[in-house]
């Protein structure tokens, strides 16, 4: 019995002590990892992957915004070297802290729950995103590539 009872209060700590890991929450880090790799499925044209990291309104599919996707190359929304200079000098926070103003306005427009996002932002580039429990979806990226001198 009492080793049965000590076998259960050890599960009970272990399931405890994965349910606060769990609930951490997101980082900086976390973030610029997501920007880093949707830049980098943008340079090699990987539309698939780049869209597994954009969170759209309730209204519009991916299969619609695929083709606009290549756009955020052209018009300098994100470049590998703004997203660096973004993680680097940026200041990263709440949706509600970093955009008092227009970030819940943002959030509400994708449907997302403004508890839930967090953004970059640095001079005027602006990155808001929507943590899923396990990874950020981007619903807003506004002039990151234009961080960086234009090459």
């Amino acid at each position: 019995m009492k080793a049965s009872a000590r076998s259960l209060a050890l599960v009970f700590v272990a399931v405890a002590l994965y349910a606060c890991g769990s609930s951490a929450a997101p980082t900086k880090e976390q973030l610029a990892k997501q920007l880093t790799e949707l830049s980098a499925a943008l340079q090699s044209s990987d539309l698939d992957a780049a869209a597994s990291h954009i969170m759209l309104p309730p209204d519009r599919s991916i299969d619609e915004m695929k083709p606009m996707l290549p756009r955020l190359l052209e018009k300098r929304e994100i470049s590998v070297e703004g997203v660096k200079l973004l993680i680097d000098k940026g200041q990263f926070g709440t949706l509600t802290e970093v955009f008092p103003d227009k970030g819940p306005k943002r959030a509400e427009r994708v449907g997302a729950n403004v508890e839930e996002c967090y953004a970059f932002k640095l001079d005027d580039a602006e990155v808001m995103a929507r943590w899923t429990g396990s990874e950020f979806k981007i619903f807003r990226l506004d002039d990151v590539g234009k961080l960086a001198p234009k090459e």
